[in-house]
């Protein structure tokens, strides 16, 4: 199946030329979708799994939830979920497991975040065509075929005036969030991939959305995709 991952600096509004290009090709389209996934696969409430996720992330958290619980998950999941993954995934069923495997406490921590990440976006490129958004998807499909990876970016100001528009914040403070976020997100795929998220030999292209408007940049890279990939 034909993927396109985005990464994206925070405040860009990357995710908005995204879901524009997941529209115009007909591709499935996943960003927060992921957390409520994971979330229903492990039967783990989805406040708790978002603490793991890119925009949040702690290499302290992470490092102490593996400490306190790895011992325990060797035999929390087991192979045959797999299916039911997918099956989930291509229906958008929102499914849980829990009673199939209510005689198994459910653990979550950092590991069996990232293990269920993987798990959902490598069972993604082999059966949907579809675009992901962020969670290392550049990382986990670095050697896959019939995959584009991007990265969209945006001077900082540009990002600062954009996410005052949108939170009617002042400068200050959502300049502050825009650092915050982009050091958990630089933190997350270091923690996980051991890989610099700016590294451009991660990605095929990248783009500044401060350079064409959202929809010449969706036709740009849909035109680039249709080239690129097989689908």
């Amino acid at each position: 199946m034909a993927v396109i991952t985005v990464s994206r600096q925070f405040g860009c509004g990357g995710e908005y030329v995204a879901e524009k290009i997941a529209e115009k090709l007909g591709f499935k389209f996943f960003h927060k979708e992921l957390i409520k996934y994971i979330a229903i696969l492990t039967d783990t409430d989805e406040e708790k799994v978002n603490k793991f996720d890119e925009e949040h992330h702690s290499n302290f958290r992470s490092f102490m939830s593996s400490y306190f619980d790895a011992d325990l998950f060797s035999n929390v999941f087991k192979d045959e979920k797999i299916d039911k993954v997918n099956d989930m995934i291509k229906n958008d069923e929102t499914l849980s497991f829990f009673d199939t495997y209510a005689d198994q406490e459910p653990v979550f921590d950092s590991k069996k975040f990232s293990s269920m990440v993987e798990l959902i976006i490598k069972n993604l490129a082999s059966d949907t065509n579809c675009v992901i958004m962020g969670r290392g998807s550049q990382c986990i499909l670095e050697d896959e075929p019939n995959c584009l990876h991007l990265r969209l970016t945006a001077p900082f100001e540009s990002r600062v005036n954009w996410l005052m528009d949108k939170e009617s914040l002042e400068e200050a403070a959502a300049s502050e969030q825009i650092k915050a976020i982009e050091k958990h997100k630089k933190s997350y795929i270091r923690h996980y991939y051991k890989k610099d998220i700016d590294d451009i030999s991660l990605y095929h292209a990248v783009f500044n959305l401060s350079k064409s408007s959202n929809e010449q940049l969706a036709d740009m890279i849909i035109a680039s995709a249709k080239s690129f990939l097989k689908f």
